[in-house]
């Protein structure tokens, strides 16, 4: 089974782990932001969270964060929004461009959820680059204090929002050095003891 997804990111390739590590935490600093967030659509229907997604969908700013996510194709596309049991979680299904969203779902923070699902395409799950496009609909689509109270609740919980550090050959020996020196005086002291 494939343990790793190539993505792209700012013209830069990583690889992204298909373990779904940071999705509780993520889903607690999602908790802990929007709580009391006065963002439900209109009368909670399919039609207020189809015209919402339409919306985003066919932004700029969708366009773009697609793009830097090495999607050349056109971002618009005909989203399909469904609903879901409402005992379920909200869904994302990026191969087949639509989302399913339970009746407590029809809110702009979790319909953006799924939209960055969108962006990020399969098998990413809830990794650095996910939260990356879910805070940047955040601050387009409901404004710079609710990212900003976002941003704090991935700081709260730990959420990773950066693409890991690229280091150098020489980088990389100089951390081998500074280990090899802590473990050899490391050892030294517990032999000395």
């Amino acid at each position: 089974m494939k343990t790793t997804v190539t993505v792209t990111w700012m013209g830069a390739t990583y690889q992204i782990n298909t373990r779904d590590t940071q999705r509780e935490r993520l889903y607690r600093a999602e908790w802990l932001a929007f709580s009391g967030a006065d963002d439900v659509l209109g009368a909670r229907t399919l039609e207020d969270a189809q015209r919402y997604a339409e919306h985003v969908l066919q932004s700029e700013t969708f366009s773009k964060l697609r793009r830097e996510r090495g999607f050349n194709t056109p971002a618009y596309k005909l989203l399909t929004v469904e609903r879901a049991a409402s005992n379920s979680s909200a869904q994302a299904f990026p191969a087949q461009w639509r989302i399913r969203i339970p009746d407590w779902g029809t809110t702009k923070h979790v319909i953006l959820h799924e939209l960055a699902h969108l962006i990020c395409g399969p098998s990413v799950g809830h990794h650095w680059t996910f939260v990356r496009a879910y805070e940047d609909l955040v601050s387009r689509f409901m404004g710079a204090e609710q990212a900003r109270g976002l941003r704090a609740a991935y700081k709260k919980y730990k959420v990773k929002r950066s693409p890991p550090r690229r280091m150098t050959d020489e980088q990389r020996a100089a951390l081998v050095a500074r280990g090899t020196a802590a473990l050899a005086k490391w050892k030294s002291r517990k032999d000395a003891a």
